[in-house]
């Protein structure tokens, strides 16, 4: 193929390309409904302001909840849906808080790959939800192909194991004890402004509030960082060296140790010294 075919050939692809997007583009904006009119149970991207992290987007699996159903008043409980969030994406260096493009709303990459496999493998419908509104996400077979996503985009899942699982379990606790607040404001504004019942909730409003900002700000290092922070504290004497692989103790003489530390590979370049 000569280097004019080849050019012909990319501007043919790059138009392909340039005419799906505005399709996709059209068919979301044709596919807009209000939060209230979502599906249930279905798979859901949601934006929220992720603060000095730039906007966030959670990937949430929802289901329906009846009344008297055990799980009722659980954290993962909003309104008559239990809402299980998956992960999470964080974008950084945008325009601005919004995940607005024109009239679209603007999916993470890496997740919104993953929301469309979902809805084809289980069958839930699948939306990007912000400010009110949500837009369908088609349903796609998956590929078996890595997914490459953009520099200003940072999963949940790029943390070491450590960090991830303390960052859930820290977010989880910030919404737990919003929601307790928001229920102890309800309390307040059914009381004269004013008055020692208000005064009271108002002061159990501001201690929770307090709370879930102290976890907000928080700035934890993953789990190598603290590791090395904390050296000095670890008393050397009474630690001791495990194989990661089998759990079994490594001696001071790392030949005797088990093979996943000292294998055969290693045992032939010591007899070949």
């Amino acid at each position: 193929m000569s280097d004019l075919e080849k050019h012909i050939e990319q501007v043919r692809r790059d138009r392909e390309r340039h005419e799906a997007a505005r399709a996709e583009e059209q068919r979301k904006i044709g596919s807009t409904i209000t939060e209230s009119e979502l599906p249930c149970p279905r798979l859901e991207l949601r934006w929220a302001n992720g603060g000095s992290y730039g906007r966030r987007c959670d990937y949430n699996i929802v289901i329906p909840i009846d009344k008297y159903d055990i799980r009722e008043g659980s954290p993962a409980q909003h309104g008559s849906e239990l809402r299980f969030c998956m992960g999470w994406t964080t974008v950084n260096g945008g325009r601005d808080e919004s995940p607005m493009c024109g009239e679209v709303i603007e999916t993470p990459f890496r997740d919104g790959r993953h929301a469309a496999w979902d809805s084809y493998r289980i069958g839930f419908p699948a939306f990007v939800v912000w400010d009110g509104k949500a837009q369908s996400i088609v349903a796609d077979k998956p590929n078996g192909e890595p997914i490459e996503a953009p520099a200003n985009e940072r999963s949940f899942g790029d943390k070491d194991w450590a960090h991830r699982e303390s960052t859930h379990i820290l977010v989880e606790a910030k919404n737990v004890i919003k929601r307790h607040a928001e229920k102890v404001r309800e309390l307040r504004d059914q009381q004269p402004k004013g008055s020692w019942p208000w005064l009271y909730f108002n002061s159990m409003v501001d201690a929770l509030t307090a709370q879930a900002d102290e976890i907000e700000d928080c700035h934890f290092t993953d789990f190598e960082d603290w590791v090395r922070f904390h050296t000095d504290d670890i008393d050397i004497k009474v630690a001791k060296r495990v194989c990661s692989k089998c759990g079994a103790d490594i001696p001071d003489d790392v030949t005797k140790a088990c093979e996943h530390v000292f294998g055969e590979t290693s045992r032939a370049f010591l007899k070949k010294e």
